[in-house]
Order: structure tokens, then sequence, then C-alpha cells
């Protein structure tokens, strides 16, 4: 089994469940996009808010996903207000490459159904295909082949040979 079979459930950095048939809202963003006390800061929150979610008496899933909703709405708002790190996707060209690249899975790997792209991030609303298998691609799978060949050609643009 390939690390990017399908699975219903798997976890990296946030927890990553992918029922049949849904629908998926992903943000990505630019290495560099946030400080890194931000990031510590909104990983340290994650990590005390499943710790209390855990000790409760409730039910358990429906606060935990609670509160990685308001800390997704933190994370998107340092996006938004940050003037720091690269701010590549606000030069049109570059904005037509990640557009076209995104545009070139439709059909094929996922259902796109809406994006957004920012100066530092990228809001993208998906639903994955079957594959020639039956089984639908995976979350990891998708966002490998979208976000490396997005990586690929803007860096070429850029004359960069990092992903930085």
């Amino acid at each position: 089994m390939s690390p990017f079979d399908y699975k219903p459930y798997y976890k990296r950095n946030l927890p990553h469940i992918q029922p049949p048939g849904a629908t998926f809202f992903i943000t990505f963003r630019l290495w560099g996009s946030l400080p890194t006390s931000v990031i510590q800061q909104l990983i340290d929150e994650e990590k005390r808010a499943n710790e209390n979610a855990s000790r409760s008496h409730g039910n358990h899933l429906e606060l935990e996903e609670k509160l990685h909703e308001q800390i997704f709405t933190r994370l998107d708002h340092y996006l938004h207000q940050t003037k720091q790190g690269p701010h590549h996707l606000s030069n049109p060209d570059v904005i037509d490459i990640v557009a076209r690249t995104m545009r070139t899975e439709d059909h094929t790997l996922y259902e796109l159904l809406a994006y957004c792209i920012m100066p530092n991030h990228v809001h993208l609303l998906f639903k994955p295909l079957p594959s020639s298998s039956g089984i639908e691609h995976s979350l990891a799978s998708i966002l490998q082949k979208l976000k490396g060949r997005t990586a690929f050609e803007v860096n070429k643009y850029l004359h960069r040979s990092d992903n930085y």
C-alpha cells in the first residue's frame, strides 16, 4: 500500500477525514508567509485544545471540531493580515499559473468547485473523483500533485531553483 492510497482518516499536522463523496475546503500557503512564533502559538493552542477536549464530558469529536474551526479561523485571519513573507500570488502571471494548474486536474483527480488566490495563500473547494480502481483519489495524492506541480511551474517562472 502506497502512503498516498485512500484512507478514510489520516493525521499529519491536523486530522484529515476523507469520507467517500465528501467535498473539501483546503487552504495552503506560501512558505514563510507566517512568522514562526505565530505557527508555534497555533500549534500550542491546538495541543491544549485537544487535551481539554479529551478531558471533557461532552461529545469529544464535536468539541474537537469546534476547536479546530476556531484555530483555522485564527490562522486564516493571520494569513489575511500579515505583511511579512512572500506575496508571489499577487503577481498576475503567477496567479494565472496557479489557476491553470488547479484547472488542469479538474475532472481528472477532482471536481473543482471554487478557488480564491490570495497574495500569500490559496483557498480551494473540490470533490475528489474516483480513480480507475473506483476508489476516490486521496487528499494526500491530490495535494501532492497540485502543490508540487504549482511550485515547479511558479519557481520556473520566477527563475528559482528551490521551493522557498
